[in-house]
């Protein structure tokens, strides 16, 4: 039940400053290094426990043997102690990446972009598995999930001092040939302009 509430609370923290992006087929850059574009600012002290916020538009995409996967936006959140305690987090902030995972592959896939690691300003972060969507584990051939997963920041001084992450995770397939390239690590850089 307190995995339930303090999920709804985040939900409820990212549902400020997150906003649903269309899915664009003409967004397919499968270089490793993404630049973030539209940037949007949004002054969002009136909203309760935000101290400030930052969100980008992303177009990185990358499709590994018809698993797509996209990245979407980026939201940099500053909270309030109380507001992070309320949740059951400790630390300054929250990053929060929008995925979009679509199978047009001929098998079914496991992948765990909310298990990621994250890289920032030093910090190296676990994807938090309370504050997430859930939308990692097994995509069946022909479904399509969305969903953002969170990363509690530590420390958090400036949402705007931002400019680069870093993220790990990693999918695969079942087979029986293990010769066969049944695994893929991603290894991302993304740039916040």
């Amino acid at each position: 039940m307190k995995k339930i509430l303090v999920f709804m609370g985040v939900l409820l923290a990212f549902s400020f400053v997150l906003v649903a992006c269309g899915n664009d087929s003409s967004n397919d850059d499968t270089s490793k290094d993404a630049v973030a574009s539209d940037t949007k600012k949004e002054k969002t002290k009136e909203k309760k426990g935000v101290i400030d916020s930052q969100k980008y538009t992303l177009t990185w995409s990358e499709d590994w043997k018809g698993l797509k996967t996209s990245i979407t936006d980026v939201s940099v959140v500053k909270m309030e102690k109380s507001e992070m305690e309320s949740m059951g987090l400790t630390g300054d902030g929250l990053i929060g990446v929008k995925f979009t995972l679509e199978n047009s592959g001929e098998m079914d896939f496991n992948t765990y972009p909310d298990q990621a690691t994250i890289l920032v300003d030093g910090q190296q972060i676990e994807a938090s598995m309370i504050a997430s969507d859930n939308i990692g584990g097994e995509i069946l051939k022909g479904a399509k999930k969305e969903g953002v997963v969170a990363f509690e920041v530590p420390k958090l001084d400036d949402v705007n001092a931002i400019k680069q992450l870093r993220l790990k995770w990693s999918a695969n397939y079942d087979t029986e040939n293990y010769e066969e390239d049944f695994s893929h690590d991603y290894d991302i850089t993304l740039d916040l302009k």
